[in-house]
């Protein structure tokens, strides 16, 4: 882990009340105030990218909502550990 001022994850843990542990892996990732830290533990969809950036993202979305339409299996295929 990348080594960050105590200052730095000291604050965090003062204001968020979390454990040192995880005030210096925040810290560690570049996340140094309290408002990067709750947007980074408490996601919200608002914060998300715009999922049509995606090159192909309107054709992906018109090919599933034809399938739906049509009565077509659907395969779903994720990455089992969501990173």
């Amino acid at each position: 882990m990348r080594e960050v001022p105590e200052f730095v994850w000291r604050e965090l843990v003062r204001r968020l009340g979390v454990t040192p542990l995880l005030a210096r892996i925040l810290a560690a990732r570049g996340i140094r105030s309290e408002k990067e830290a709750r947007d980074f533990l408490s996601p919200t969809l608002d914060a998300l990218h715009d999922p049509f950036l995606f090159r192909d993202m309107g054709a992906a979305v018109e090919r599933l909502f034809y399938a739906v339409a049509h009565g077509e299996p659907i395969l779903i295929y994720g990455d089992y550990d969501a990173d």
